[in-house]
C-alpha cells in the first residue's frame, strides 16, 4: 500500500519541482519594467519629434523619476513614420537599468531597452510589420537624393550579422535612405566628418560600424 501511494504521488511531486519555463512571448506594457523581460507597447512621438515614449506612462517607485533609453532607436527612421502611421507599436526587451541618487531623497532610474519589432497602421503604409536587423559593416558611399525634403542614400558592405536578418539571405550589401532631420545627420556623423578647411564631407569607408535597420516581415497590406 505504501509503495502504491509513493508511486501515485511521484508524478505530482515531479511536476511541482519542474524548473519554470521561460517564454520569449512579449507581455503588454502596463508601466512596470523588469530586466530580461519582453514587452509590447503602443508608442507616441514627443513634441520635439526626436523622442518616443510609451502611451502608457512608466510607474516609478516613490521618490523616483524614470525614463527609457532606446538603445537602437537612432537611425531606424522611426520619426519619419509618424506622418504616415496612425499607430506605432514596439516589441522591446529590457537589457539593463541604472539608478542614481540625485538629491534630497530623489532618485533617477534609466531603463536601457532594445527594440526588437515595430508595427504600424496607417493610410500610407497600410500594415507594416518589421523586425530589427543588426550587423557590422563599412559604409561604401553616401549620396544625396536631391529631394526637396533633404535625404541621403547610405550603402553599406555587410561584414557580419549580429542579430536578426532572417529574410536577408546571402546579401553582402545593403542600402537605405535617411532624411536629414530623421536620422540622416546621425548617420553622416557616424560614417565620416566634414573638413574643417573646405567644409566638404569626407567618408571613412574603412570604419566598422554596428548598424540597426528594420526589415519587413510581410508585404504591405492596405487597410
Amino acid at each position: 500500500m505504501l509503495i502504491l501511494l509513493i508511486i501515485a504521488l511521484a508524478p505530482q511531486f515531479a511536476a511541482q519541482n519542474q524548473p519554470e519555463m521561460k517564454s520569449d512571448k512579449p507581455i503588454e506594457f502596463q508601466g512596470d519594467l523588469k530586466i530580461g523581460k519582453r514587452y509590447v507597447a503602443e508608442i507616441k512621438t514627443g513634441e520635439d519629434l526626436q523622442s518616443v515614449q510609451p502611451v502608457k506612462q512608466l510607474k516609478p517607485l516613490i521618490h523616483h523619476a524614470a525614463r527609457i533609453d532606446w538603445m537602437n532607436l537612432e537611425g531606424l527612421g522611426i520619426f519619419s513614420l509618424q506622418y504616415r502611421a496612425r499607430k506605432i507599436e514596439f516589441v522591446f526587451e529590457v537589457v539593463s537599468e541604472d539608478t542614481v541618487f540625485v538629491a534630497n531623497g530623489r532618485w533617477n532610474t534609466t531603463y536601457f531597452c532594445r527594440i526588437l519589432e515595430l508595427k504600424t497602421k496607417g493610410e500610407y503604409y497600410g500594415k507594416y510589420n518589421a523586425k530589427t536587423f543588426v550587423f557590422v559593416g563599412k559604409c561604401k558611399s553616401v549620396k544625396p537624393t536631391g529631394k526637396r525634403h533633404q535625404s541621403y542614400i547610405f550603402t553599406f558592405e555587410i561584414l557580419r550579422t549580429v542579430a536578426g536578418g532572417e529574410n536577408m539571405g546571402d546579401k553582402r550589401e545593403i542600402a537605405f535612405e535617411r532624411f536629414a532631420d530623421f536620422g540622416g545627420r546621425y548617420w553622416l556623423n557616424q560614417v565620416g566628418q566634414r573638413s574643417a578647411n573646405s567644409g566638404e564631407f569626407q567618408l571613412n569607408s574603412e570604419k566598422e560600424i554596428e548598424v540597426t535597420l528594420l526589415y519587413s516581415l510581410d508585404e504591405k497590406i492596405k487597410n
